[in-house]
């Protein structure tokens, strides 16, 4: 075999288990913490660290579902949790791992030996793949073997398909570790043509290009969100959006009203949930969608209007009984109150996009909503479909299981 060959073969075996495909993802948050971790947080509501320090840990939102501190370096791992499971689960990966919401994980991921001019290493590097969304983190490696690897990876070519190292199809790249130089991230660029490159707050031209700097640790990332567009460059702070007072209250209303409402259904079975009144109105199950999917869409539009990596999300059921479908028929109260609960997530997690704006008047995006009006809306949304639900439970038929 020769070299040109070898190498591709290799490249190729790295590929294979670095760079996966699945369904159509929605939105995650990338968040950089104090001492140059990251989080990678999904709709699903699942949270993988990456190189975080024990004192950022504390900082955190919540508990790590996986923390690749505390895994084996060379490792490849499933995490993910199935509707109406309370747990979630981290196994070894394998090849028909492709279960719908889970996040895959790579932590160098050895792709075989590669050896040309001095260049002697194995190929891989962390990295985290999530619906359609790819993630590669750079920070621990060394930054001119690692350009090197990327550029014989486009050099060389790898077939075509699936495995080809395309424009675009990776979506972001951190490599905002020090060691990592402006020139370095023009070679990571030129080689992976990723939709996001995340470097240092020193940094701030590469190339030709300004580095946009973020005045807050999270960042949107949508699969193909960026395709065909330039490499957004940006570096992140460590610290969260902080909102305003005002904003804050509004938020911590709505969700004391959430909380509530989630208690409440966490309590039902699913022949509770599917409950049919004799009366003709709604099962218990349309409320929760109907909450929940007001928020998702009205919240979604807003930030759409200012991110474009934010999609309109519209999971509203029919509004009429006669026309509704279960989303989820199978789904308990617990699974149900867990969606209300990401959608809660996806709104404070994005709640940066609200930023700057007036809240009297109406947001962008929003076809009549001011963000104050929003959030109390949402607050009296749940405690009135709440109620409703509590009142069907003396209805003649309720089941008592």
């Amino acid at each position: 075999m020769n070299f040109r060959s070898s190498v591709a073969a290799a490249l190729m075996f790295c590929l294979l288990h670095c760079v996966a495909h699945a369904e159509e993802g929605q939105p995650i948050a990338i968040r950089h913490w104090p001492g140059g971790g990251f989080t990678v947080e999904t709709m699903w509501g699942l949270s993988v660290g990456f190189g975080l320090s024990d004192d950022a840990k504390t900082k955190l939102p919540r508990k790590l579902d996986f923390d690749s501190s505390t895994a084996e370096p060379y490792s490849m791992w499933l995490v993910n949790r199935p509707p109406n499971e309370s747990e979630v689960k981290t196994s070894p990966l394998t090849d028909h791992d492709f279960p719908k919401n889970a996040v895959r994980v790579f932590l160098k991921a050895n792709g075989g030996l590669v050896d040309h001019e001095n260049l002697s290493a194995h190929v891989g590097w962390p990295s985290l793949r999530t619906g359609n969304a790819s993630v590669w983190f750079l920070n621990e490696l060394d930054p001119e073997k690692t350009c090197k690897r990327l550029e014989l990876a486009r050099s060389h070519g790898l077939g075509s398909g699936d495995f080809e190292l395309k424009d675009h199809e990776l979506n972001v790249v951190v490599a905002n570790d020090s060691r990592f130089t402006s020139e370095h991230c023009r070679r990571i660029i030129d080689a992976c043509k990723p939709e996001i490159l995340v470097v240092n707050s020193e940094i701030k031209k590469v190339g030709e290009q300004d580095v946009l700097a973020v005045s807050h640790n999270t960042l949107a990332v949508l699969d193909s969100a960026g395709l065909g567009k330039p490499t957004r460059i940006v570096s992140l702070e460590t610290t969260p959006y902080e909102m305003s007072d005002e904003l804050a209250d509004l938020f911590a209303k709505k969700e004391a009203s959430q909380k509530a409402s989630r208690e409440m259904f966490a309590k039902l079975s699913v022949e509770q949930m599917n409950f049919k009144p004799a009366n003709g109105t709604h099962t218990p199950r349309w409320n929760t969608e109907h909450m929940m999917g007001r928020e998702l869409l009205f919240f979604s539009q807003i930030y759409n209007a200012v991110d474009p990596s934010i999609p309109v999300m519209d999971l509203n059921p029919k509004q009429m009984p006669k026309d509704y479908k279960f989303a989820h028929e199978d789904w308990t109260g617990e699974e149900e109150a867990r969606q209300m609960k990401r959608v809660e997530d996806f709104t404070r997690r994005f709640a940066y996009l609200l930023d700057g704006m007036d809240l009297d008047k109406k947001a962008k995006g929003s076809r009549f909503w001011t963000p104050r009006k929003l959030l109390a809306q949402m607050e009296r949304h749940y405690n009135e479909h709440s109620a409703n639900v509590v009142k069907k439970m003396e209805l003649e038929g309720w089941p008592k299981y």
